[in-house]
């Protein structure tokens, strides 16, 4: 299995961005600084957690590996699609106290998705 390297320029460049957001929201006190950290760290600490996870599934060349694992992924994602009817996205606004201006809904789009979800 061939792993990317990662540079410490490549590295540096990644936590430049979340600096430059940083130093934004101090500029235009947005009082974001706590939020951009606490995601920079979530974020670092899911890619090492599902690389490791992904690095052992593809470890493995087998069928009856990866199936039940795929297989409980669909599962899961089905489960949170029916338990949550609010898009994930729209939550963590929410969640965020976010409030974003609706637009107006096409009523031929909203009838497609009664259909399907129903």
């Amino acid at each position: 299995m061939n792993l990317q390297n990662l540079s410490l320029w490549d590295v540096a460049i990644a936590a430049l961005l979340i600096v430059v957001n940083g130093a934004a929201s101090v500029a235009l006190k947005l009082d974001l600084e706590r939020k951009l950290a606490w995601a920079a760290v979530r974020t670092v600490v899911q890619l090492l957690a599902i690389g490791y996870v992904l690095a052992w599934v593809f470890a493995y060349n087998r069928w009856y590996v990866v199936l039940p694992l795929m297989i409980a992924n669909m599962s899961a994602f089905a489960l949170a699609r029916h338990w949550r009817r609010t898009p994930v996205y729209e939550a963590l606004l929410e969640q965020d106290g976010v409030h974003l201006p609706k637009e107006p809904r096409d009523p031929e789009s909203e009838a497609l998705e009664e259909e399907t979800t129903a």
